[in-house]
């Protein structure tokens, strides 16, 4: 789609997140006109999203959440977040 585009190069541009919790989907970070959110990877059977705060300017996978993992009931990752000067 026209201005999306998936975070990171190599391993990082197709994360998974953690599962969807609405479908048997998993979530993957995804940025939309400089705008970043988690997005379900069965869209559009599936529209499940969370939308990050207009201040993150960059965001990226980065370690797994041993304490979410078993909770969700698969692989949970991490995120370190940059966020825009006075957020």
């Amino acid at each position: 789609q026209a201005g999306e585009s998936q975070a990171g190069e190599g391993d990082n541009a197709k994360a998974k997140l953690f599962p969807c919790q609405r479908c048997p989907g998993v979530m993957l970070l995804k940025q939309y006109a400089g705008v970043w959110c988690v997005r379900c990877s069965r869209l559009p059977a599936c529209e499940h999203s969370v939308w990050l705060p207009n201040g993150v300017v960059a965001a990226e996978p980065s370690g797994h959440c041993e304490v979410c993992g078993p909770r969700l009931g698969g692989e949970v990752r991490r995120l370190t977040l940059q966020m825009a000067p006075g957020h």
